[in-house]
């Protein structure tokens, strides 16, 4: 089974066409709503590392009770919860499309667009930006202090080399520190959207990640 974790803005349903590849190769999807998206959208429980890192290990640890082998396909910041939480689980294969492996650096990105300051986010402890971007102190703090430092199970990368979310040169050190195999679109921002310059989602799949076994 392929435990689906999607990322900010997402939801459970972005798991059927990976289901559809992935079912070609013999392989089951399990995907959730993460907290305050899809079905849990007016729900209390927070989108907040806090929240979700016990939920995916608890969820893994029920695929672990039914399944044999399990893999992990994750998106954005998906893989980032992901990664955070199963770090010593045996995981047969993981496949990431855009993940992000520094939630620091996110932020920081996020917030100079948005015109935020990392001293007013101590200051407040949650800014809501003119955008209607929302940060969090807490979050950033936690992220700081728990970078990505181990990850070992067999991993490939789907990379967009427009991403303006990861900077390039991360996604390809993050590759090499953790031998994970990176596959690079030149023609592909963060999201795999249908527009003109991108590739519809349904063709990315089987392109990037055609050895599933």
């Amino acid at each position: 089974v392929f435990f689906y974790v999607h990322g900010k803005m997402g939801s459970k349903e972005e798991a059927l066409d990976f289901a559809a590849v992935a079912d070609a190769h013999g392989w089951q999807v399990v995907s959730i709503d993460l907290p305050e998206h899809g079905a849990r959208k007016d729900l209390p429980e927070p989108f907040t590392p806090a929240q979700i890192i016990p939920e995916l290990q608890g969820i893994y640890q029920v695929l672990r009770s039914r399944w044999k082998t399990v893999g992990l396909y994750a998106t954005s910041m998906g893989a980032w919860f992901s990664m955070q939480a199963l770090p010593g689980e045996e995981l047969e294969r993981c496949l990431f499309a855009s993940p992000v492996v520094d939630l620091c650096q996110l932020i920081e990105k996020t917030m100079a667009w948005s015109g935020v300051t990392l001293e007013r986010l101590e200051r407040e402890g949650k800014v809501i930006a003119d955008n209607g971007e929302s940060f969090s102190w807490s979050v950033y703090a936690a992220a700081k202090a728990h970078p990505i430092t181990h990850w070992a199970p067999r991993t490939t990368i789907c990379f967009g080399e427009l991403a303006p979310l990861t900077d390039l040169d991360t996604i390809q050190t993050f590759a090499v520190r953790f031998l994970c195999e990176l596959c690079l679109r030149h023609d592909c921002r963060h999201w795999f959207h249908p527009e003109p310059d991108y590739l519809p989602p349904r063709a990315c799949a089987p392109r990037f990640f055609p050895d599933l076994h």
